[in-house]
């Protein structure tokens, strides 16, 4: 994962974590994937790296390489 400032991928078990944390208490999961997102990472979005399911992914600068602004 690249970006301006340096991404740092979570700790072990993080995501999950969270995202167990979320559905015991009816919070939805939104994982953003607008730096890992379209193949960046081996999978269509980098959510799918990990053992969770999200309630939404959300992405915005990949859809027009950053031509026009678009967001999904």
């Amino acid at each position: 994962m690249i970006g301006a400032g340096g991404v740092h991928p979570p700790g072990h078990r993080y995501i999950e974590g969270v995202a167990a944390l979320c559905k015991r208490n009816g919070i939805l999961f939104v994982a953003d994937a607008v730096i890992c997102g379209f193949g960046r990472l081996g999978n269509w979005f980098g959510i799918e790296r990990w053992d969770a399911q999200a309630d939404m992914i959300t992405f915005a600068k990949g859809v027009t390489s950053g031509y026009i602004p678009l967001g999904a």
